[in-house]
Parts: structure tokens; C-alpha cells; sequence
């Protein structure tokens, strides 16, 4: 069994965390996040997201921005004040149905990587997390 403080410890393991409230969306964010080489974690909310980056120092975060307890503008805020230098310097790309200029500036704004609409194109999005 691989333990956090293991997955931690090794400098050859990538983790991307895949945030989103609804089951289809996270699987496909997993889906790619195995494709590029991460080991994929799947969380339904920006608070739970926060609380596992804040351990498991992932090199990814793909979130939604409408989720019920944290939306991903929080998740972003907290991510970007985090302590951790490996956790607040994580590239967050955000893929969210929510298109209007305010969302997505409020994104941008609070420190988000990259922008994406849903649906998710797996081939865009793998590109994205090979950077």
C-alpha cells in the first residue's frame, strides 16, 4: 500500500487532483490526468481539494468553479495563500461550463493557470497538463 507521506517523498511521482461536483466531469479529468502520467485524485469539492493539496503537494489541479461547499474561485484563493511553496505555485486550470467574462476574469484574477470550457476536450486538456 503507498502511503501520502511515501507519495510525498518521491521526487518521480506526479499527482493531479480532479475537482468537480459531478461524477462524469471528474472522470474525464481523471481520464486525462492518467493519459499525461499523474496519479489521478478525484475530489468533489473545492474545500476537500484545498485540504488534500495542502498534503499530498500536487504538480496539478484541474477544478470546476460551481461546486456546492467551496466553488473554485475559493479553492484558487486558498491554493495561491497556501504556506507550501510546492502547493501555492501549482498550475490550477479550471474547466467550468460558467463561460460569462466575469467568471473567467474572476478565475484569472484569483490566480488560475488556464481556462477551459466544458465539454471538456480530453485532447486540449492532455496537452495542457504536459506543459
Amino acid at each position: 500500500m503507498v502511503t501520502q507521506s511515501a507519495i510525498r517523498r518521491s521526487p518521480k511521482v506526479t499527482i493531479g487532483l480532479a475537482v468537480d461536483d459531478l461524477r462524469l466531469y471528474r472522470c474525464l479529468m481523471t481520464i486525462s490526468l492518467r493519459a499525461a502520467g499523474y496519479i489521478p485524485i478525484s475530489v468533489v469539492d473545492g474545500f476537500d481539494a484545498w485540504l488534500i493539496a495542502e498534503i499530498v503537494e500536487p504538480n496539478v489541479i484541474i477544478t470546476d468553479l460551481d461546486m456546492v461547499t467551496w466553488g473554485g474561485v475559493q479553492l484558487i484563493e486558498a491554493i495561491r495563500l497556501s504556506r507550501n511553496i510546492r502547493v501555492c505555485h501549482v498550475p490550477i486550470i479550471v474547466c467550468s461550463a460558467t463561460q460569462d467574462a466575469l467568471s473567467i476574469q474572476e478565475a484569472f484574477d484569483a490566480g488560475a493557470t488556464y481556462f477551459l470550457s466544458k465539454p471538456i476536450d480530453i485532447s486540449k486538456l492532455c496537452r495542457l497538463i504536459t506543459f
